[in-house]
């Protein structure tokens, strides 16, 4: 999971790449993920690890913190939820 975290971390710096962000940083209290960020995110990982985030996951628990995105990528994609 710790390449996931990492994968997140370069996708939210890209867009954000003057905040310090680590693995538990409240992405929605530090103002790092707002809609623009959340939908540029998700195609990003749906892109690099080929997987669809499908929309009942896309809720806050779900991506308050990195490490919350990395195990939700991980769980998908060890399920095999791929496009």
């Amino acid at each position: 999971m710790d390449r996931y975290i990492e994968t997140v971390i370069n996708i939210l710096k890209e867009v954000n790449q003057y905040e310090e962000i680590c693995a538990d940083t409240d992405l929605m209290e530090a103002g790092i993920l707002n809609s623009l960020n959340l939908l540029y995110l998700i195609e990003e990982l749906e892109d690099r690890y080929q997987i669809t985030i499908p929309e009942d996951e896309v809720k806050p628990e779900n991506f308050q913190s990195v490490r919350q995105i990395a195990s939700l990528t991980d769980s998908l994609i060890k399920k095999g939820n791929n496009p």
